[in-house]
């Protein structure tokens, strides 16, 4: 990349997505300060030690915010419950996420998928039903090492 105007370009969309980033990482980051109901799901995602998610993140949150910021709320809940369901109770393959977010990012940035709604549709592959999640659930063993107590708490408290 040799044109000057493509690099600054690039420069700046990273800039912003690095702050975002972060963001998701920290749920007391100054992003949230005015939209402290995303606090609870940026501490489950990072109890739950998942990533896959970003991309459908960054999407929403180009896409919906600052004008409708209850569908960045409501899809960074909905990654949230599935990230709850096929990572830590049903503890499938993380690498299956990947390409179902990338498709759903994809559908957010092109407008084809334009209300959370509409990407739960992309996101049910990845959404364990409810008869998988019931019995993984009752033969649910958790380990109560290290970082592990956190998510047996919250496991049994919510």
């Amino acid at each position: 990349m040799r044109d000057p105007v493509k690099v600054f370009a690039l420069l700046t969309a990273l800039e912003a997505r690095a702050e975002l980033f972060a963001a998701l990482s920290d749920p007391h980051h100054g992003l949230w300060f005015d939209l402290s109901e995303v606090r609870p799901y940026i501490r489950e995602l990072n109890l739950f030690r998942v990533r896959q998610m970003t991309p459908v993140l960054f999407a929403a949150w180009e896409q919906w915010m600052p004008d409708n910021p209850a569908n960045f709320v409501s899809i960074l809940r909905m990654v949230s419950v599935i990230s709850f369901r096929y990572t830590v109770v049903s503890a499938l393959n993380p690498n299956g996420l990947e390409p179902v977010y990338h498709e759903a990012a994809k559908a957010i940035i092109s407008h084809q998928a334009k209300t959370p709604a509409t990407v739960f549709e992309l996101l049910r592959p990845i959404y364990v039903s409810d008869h998988k999640f019931e019995h993984d659930f009752a033969t649910l063993a958790i380990s109560m090492n290290g970082q592990r107590k956190k998510l047996v708490k919250y496991t049994l408290l919510m």
